[in-house]
């Protein structure tokens, strides 16, 4: 997975900063993550160890539109479900890499039997998600307004064309 940006109208400086916090952040073990629908918030407490004492992080999702999780591709996904890999009291997952994406990362969206109820309505629901953290296998996909790293703040913009021919 890729940390780069790929530009959003700013002289491209704010993102090369995002990018460098992002990556930053690689290869650090998640040991907390929150998720607050009514805050609409996404946090997760990173620690990294590039030199001899452990570094902690924090990088909060604010303003999020919508998140989307994966626990692994294809099938690989029921593995954590089968083998219970974590339990509560061990750490989350590795922050494997993230990346901000200007123009998204592409269109998220429910596909439903054709002439179904459910494709009457669910196709209102597309998101453009501007982040993307990977997780080892996992990845989540994040819609947010901004991104806080450590207290210093990246407002980006959202997508707002919820068309369903987007990506």
């Amino acid at each position: 997975m890729s940390g780069t940006s790929h530009g959003n109208g700013n002289d491209g400086e704010d993102d090369d900063d995002l990018v460098t916090e992002l990556a930053n952040l690689e290869s650090g073990t998640i040991k907390a993550l929150d998720i607050n629908v009514l805050r609409q918030t996404i946090t997760f407490h990173v620690q990294t160890q590039w030199g001899p004492e452990p570094e902690p992080h924090v990088a909060v999702f604010e303003d999020v539109a919508s998140f989307y999780m994966v626990l692994g591709s294809d099938a690989k996904r029921y593995e954590w479900l089968r083998t219970g890999l974590l339990t509560d009291r061990q750490v989350i997952g590795e922050w494997t890499s993230a990346g901000y994406y200007s123009e998204s990362v592409g269109t998220v969206r429910i596909h439903t039997k054709p002439g179904s109820w459910e494709s009457g309505w669910v196709i209102r629901y597309n998101t453009h998600p501007n982040f993307v953290v990977e997780l080892r296998d996992a990845v989540m996909l994040i819609e947010a307004r901004l991104v806080r790293i450590d207290d210093k703040p990246f407002e980006v913009a959202l997508i707002e064309n919820d068309s369903p021919d987007i990506g």
